[in-house]
Protein backbone atom coordinates (compact mmCIF):
# COMPACT_ATOMS: atom_id res chain seq x y z
CA UNK A 1 0.00 0.00 0.00
CA UNK A 2 2.79 2.41 0.89
CA UNK A 3 4.60 1.68 -2.37
CA UNK A 4 1.48 2.63 -4.37
CA UNK A 5 1.18 5.95 -2.55
CA UNK A 6 4.89 6.67 -2.95
CA UNK A 7 4.70 5.90 -6.68
CA UNK A 8 2.09 8.68 -7.06
CA UNK A 9 4.33 11.36 -5.52
CA UNK A 10 5.67 14.15 -7.67
CA UNK A 11 9.27 13.60 -8.69
CA UNK A 12 10.21 17.20 -7.96
CA UNK A 13 10.04 19.08 -4.68
CA UNK A 14 9.94 17.66 -1.18
CA UNK A 15 10.90 14.00 -0.82
CA UNK A 16 9.13 12.07 1.92
CA UNK A 17 11.56 9.83 3.78
CA UNK A 18 10.81 6.68 5.70
CA UNK A 19 13.92 5.71 7.65
CA UNK A 20 12.82 2.21 8.63
CA UNK A 21 9.85 -0.13 8.43
CA UNK A 22 9.43 -3.19 10.61
CA UNK A 23 6.86 -5.37 12.37
CA UNK A 24 6.56 -5.72 16.16
CA UNK A 25 3.76 -7.53 18.00
CA UNK A 26 1.53 -7.55 14.91
CA UNK A 27 2.00 -3.85 14.27
CA UNK A 28 3.66 -2.20 11.28
CA UNK A 29 6.10 0.44 12.48
CA UNK A 30 7.22 3.09 10.01
CA UNK A 31 9.89 5.48 11.21
CA UNK A 32 9.69 8.88 9.51
CA UNK A 33 12.70 11.17 9.10
CA UNK A 34 10.76 14.34 9.84
CA UNK A 35 7.37 15.80 10.80
CA UNK A 36 6.42 16.59 7.21
CA UNK A 37 6.82 12.92 6.27
CA UNK A 38 4.89 11.86 9.39
CA UNK A 39 2.04 14.24 8.53
CA UNK A 40 1.98 13.01 4.91
CA UNK A 41 1.83 9.40 6.08
CA UNK A 42 -0.86 10.21 8.64
CA UNK A 43 -3.03 11.84 5.99
CA UNK A 44 -2.78 8.71 3.80
CA UNK A 45 -3.32 6.01 6.44
CA UNK A 46 -7.14 6.45 6.50
CA UNK A 47 -7.24 5.67 2.76
CA UNK A 48 -5.42 2.35 3.21
CA UNK A 49 -6.84 -1.11 3.83
CA UNK A 50 -4.89 -4.31 4.41
CA UNK A 51 -7.97 -6.45 3.60
CA UNK A 52 -11.69 -5.95 3.06
CA UNK A 53 -13.33 -4.45 6.13
CA UNK A 54 -10.00 -3.57 7.75
CA UNK A 55 -9.37 -0.02 8.96
CA UNK A 56 -5.89 1.22 9.74
CA UNK A 57 -5.00 4.03 12.10
CA UNK A 58 -1.86 5.89 13.00
CA UNK A 59 -0.82 6.09 16.65
CA UNK A 60 2.29 7.15 18.53
CA UNK A 61 4.82 4.65 19.82
CA UNK A 62 3.71 5.42 23.39
CA UNK A 63 0.09 4.36 22.71
CA UNK A 64 -0.84 1.31 24.79
CA UNK A 65 -2.05 -1.77 22.89
CA UNK A 66 -5.79 -2.34 22.57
Amino acid sequence: MINGIVDKLAEEGFTHRLIDTYWAKGTAILVCQDEKTRDWLGSNVPTMSAWEGCKLKMVGLDTPPI
